[in-house]
């Protein structure tokens, strides 16, 4: 399929106005002045001026302007509008949190023996590993983390303290480290930090093979001829700290996800102001990328659409996609994605409904819960510094369907100081337009003139609409032949004085399918219009005010 950028369906509704208006420098490079000849329009002797000739078809606007929503066009010229929105990424970081973790020792005196010509003391531990509620955590590969020493021994004694952590390694190293006592005033302070980033943490050598950290403090005194005192004493605290991990392994509990309401905007039916309109065939895919490794389950609290004109309507999804468990990878995926599809469309739900209220928006919000089966000795998670949930929504709207008295209205400055000085020289003007209408539907136009405080003053058309008839369909909707209609508009001079406090214009466009809606039709990136557009003005004017009108 071929993928065009589209502005905004109502574009095209808005320059065929701007076009009728004699407003064309809005339209590109599009017109060709040298196919209107005044032979195209017969008028009563008078100034009578070939304006513009113009040729418009989708592909053409298709090239011209750009957006967030894609226009798909398939082989045929079959056009989709399809809206593509990422709702929600729960990373790693914001999912999994490692606590820091402190520990504390003390060696006093009835722990000390003598060694030769040595004081000796050693301590093999085996501490818990903090977690929250019924994690359980068998290793970690530490993508950052602090550790800071701090020893303080009261012995009036030099020595060394040496502490290891076998189960914490770097390429199969263990973690050791010797500290020298170099006072024996009986102060001894050191504080030491150490970056432990990329080690690996072994949490299973203690007794529940989870959660557990060992590590052994061995302490040597120098003999001296100061003795020891019942009450020395030296102690050593351990403190990690901004620990972030590149994989962790174990059972991560059951985390719950929450993803708020929010939407996704449909520019589509953005100006929609009035009016119905039905998409025969209407689909919503959601794609769930889960690189956890863990079982997540998701409920879909709310999906519904939100009409500029009607009230919200709710998305009632099958029960087999609500609640729906999304597969993670396995320890021989470890860095895959696994997705989760869901498919909605017509025949499963109700979005055929939802989108005939022409939704603006599409509202949604989602709970969801790792390892909803909550069996901690059954279940081994990992998950990956770059593990996500990934949630993408598609909305795809092929343009075949049906409207009735469909109205889209957008607001435009239309200053008419800006193209004439004086409109008093002006008795009147007439515009004559030649529409050729290639699409399959109805088209209505209408222009209100409004002033600064947005009062209407006049409009284009003195009755409510001018009605552009549809191209003539056959049995599949699609347009085989175009239809040709002729207008005029005359602006008498009470009517041109009346744009002199002029500052915007109101565009209305209206559409119905052909049949009064009663047939779907297809819409074709090669529909489009022919516009020709002639102007007729007489003018009383004497020489002083010629270099004041324009």
């Amino acid at each position: 399929m071929k993928n065009i950028r589209l502005k905004n369906i109502t574009g095209f509704i808005l320059i065929l106005l701007i076009i009728m208006l004699g407003y064309n420098a809005c339209v590109k490079d599009n017109f060709k002045y040298d196919k209107l000849t005044t032979n195209n329009v017969e008028w009563r002797p008078n100034i009578a001026v070939p304006v513009a000739f113009a040729t418009l078809n989708l592909r053409d606007l298709l090239q011209d302007y750009d957006s967030t929503e894609l226009l798909v066009e398939d082989g045929t010229g079959f056009l989709y509008v399809m809206y593509e929105s990422k709702v929600a990424s729960i990373t790693a970081e914001n999912l999994i949190n490692i606590s820091n973790q402190s520990y504390s020792e003390n060696i006093p005196v009835p722990d000390l023996s003598i060694v030769g010509n040595q004081l000796y003391a050693k301590k093999e531990m085996v501490k818990t590993f903090d977690v929250i509620g019924d994690e359980r955590i068998d290793s970690i590969i530490l993508k950052t983390c602090s550790l800071a020493v701090t020893i303080s021994s009261t012995y009036k004694h030099t020595g060394t303290i040496k502490f290891t952590f076998p189960t914490i390694k770097l390429n199969g190293q263990i973690f050791t480290v010797n500290v020298p006592i170099s006072s024996a005033s009986g102060n001894f302070n050191s504080i030491k930090d150490y970056d432990l980033s990329s080690y690996h943490i072994d949490l299973t050598s203690g007794p529940s093979n989870y959660n557990q950290l060992s590590y052994t403090v061995e302490l040597w005194l120098d003999d001296s001829s100061s003795p020891v005192q019942a009450s020395d004493n030296l102690s050593i605290n351990f403190d990690f700290s901004s620990i972030k991990f590149s994989s962790a392994y174990g059972y991560f509990g059951q985390k719950n996800i929450n993803i708020p309401l929010d939407s996704i905007v449909l520019e589509v039916y953005a100006n929609a102001f009035q009016g119905n309109a039905s998409v025969e065939d209407p689909k919503m895919n959601i794609y769930i990328n889960n690189s956890y490794g863990m079982e997540i389950k998701a409920n879909i609290t709310n999906l519904s659409g939100y009409s500029n004109i009607y009230q919200p309507t709710p998305l009632i999804l099958p029960s087999f996609y609500n609640p729906i468990t999304i597969q993670g990878p396995s320890f021989n995926q470890i860095g895959q994605s696994l997705l989760t599809e869901m498919f909605l469309n017509k025949s499963n739900c109700n979005i055929k409904s939802v989108m005939s209220n022409l939704p603006h928006y599409i509202l949604y919000s989602v709970d969801a819960q790792t390892n909803p089966n909550a069996t901690p000795s059954l279940q081994t998670n990992f998950v990956l510094d770059s593990s996500k949930l990934d949630v993408d929504i598609e909305v795809e709207l092929p343009l075949y369907g049906s409207a009735k008295y469909f109205v889209l209205q957008d607001t435009t400055e239309f200053d008419v100081s800006k193209f004439f000085k004086d409109l008093n020289p002006i008795d009147w003007v007439m515009f004559r337009t030649n529409i050729t209408n290639g699409f399959p539907t109805d088209i209505g136009v209408q222009a209100y003139f409004t002033d600064s405080l947005y009062n209407v003053v006049d409009s284009l058309f003195e009755r409510d609409t001018q009605f552009i008839s549809s191209g003539v369909i056959n049995s599949e909707g699609k347009v085989i032949q175009s239809t040709l209609q002729t207008t005029d508009v005359l602006f008498p001079k009470n009517r041109i004085k009346k744009l002199e406090n002029v500052k915007y214009a109101l565009f209305r466009g209206y559409a119905s399918t052909t049949n009064n809606a009663q047939e779907a039709v297809r819409i074709y990136s090669n529909y489009g219009v022919e516009v020709q557009l002639a102007i007729q003005a007489q003018f009383t004017i004497n020489q002083a005010q010629s270099d004041t009108i324009f």
